[in-house]
């Protein structure tokens, strides 16, 4: 091999600089940087996280370090990154869907079905989405994703009304911790355990159409007691 190695060293020379000439060259920077999908996140907001180096060629940065720090905007669920070449990078955003309002005392927030906390609620919020008003709540920042479990049973039994066609107002737990579904009407349901709920919500609709043919406003009805429910009307 001995009379080779001088060809060896030389083409592993040659390589290196054709690498670090490749690495440098201009047009490998990124020159264009395309944000879509993203609609209550802005464009500024994406890009000031992907943190994007324009001085270092595109095809050498850390695209999943990229991912992680767009990720980390509460409204992103996820990002796909590609790159074009020469030096395009497409950054495609999936943005998360509001569900519901957490609101605790004076402070409410706005979260999706995973319960990550979206942003502080407004006046709109309040009107259009779902409230799970709860006594008492964890740390309630932008990001987060609540554990608490009173919490992730108001979301399930949230699910589990949404699929019977029923969509609360509001959602909370008695102090005795029975479910108490309030409805738009402003009729509340008094579901009782949440553990009965699969035998229990098919009977909401029924009675509130059979009753409702009346034409007597109801305040309530009371199915803590499935098999003798109590429907209170108002005075």
């Amino acid at each position: 091999m001995r009379p080779f190695w001088l060809l060896i060293l030389l083409l592993a020379a040659l390589a290196a600089g054709g690498g670090y000439a490749l690495a440098s060259w201009p047009a490998l920077r990124p020159h264009t940087i395309l944000v879509e999908g993203n609609r209550v996140v802005t464009k500024d907001d994406v890009l000031a996280h992907a943190a994007v180096s324009l001085d270092r060629n595109l095809w050498l940065q850390n695209t999943a370090a990229m991912r992680k720090r767009i990720e980390s905007i509460p409204y992103v669920d996820r990002v796909d990154i590609s790159r074009r070449l020469p030096a395009t990078l497409i950054l495609r955003v999936t943005e998360r869907t509001p569900f519901a309002v957490v609101r605790s005392g004076d402070e409410a927030v706005v979260v999706d079905e995973h319960l990550r906390v979206l942003a502080p609620a407004d006046a709109r919020a309040a009107r259009t989405l779902p409230i799970f008003a709860v006594s008492a709540a964890p740390t309630l920042g932008a990001g987060t994703f609540i554990t608490d479990a009173p919490i992730v049973a108001l979301r399930d039994d949230e699910d589990a009304l949404l699929a019977a066609h029923i969509a609360p107002a509001m959602l909370a737990h008695d102090k005795y911790g029975d479910l108490v579904a309030t409805l738009r009407s402003g009729v509340r349901i008094l579901l009782g355990d949440e553990s009965e709920l699969a035998t229990k919500i098919p009977l909401i609709d029924p009675i509130l159409t059979q009753v409702g043919r009346a034409g007597r406003p109801i305040a309530a009805v009371d199915l803590r007691a499935e098999h003798a429910p109590v429907v209170v009307y108002k005075h």
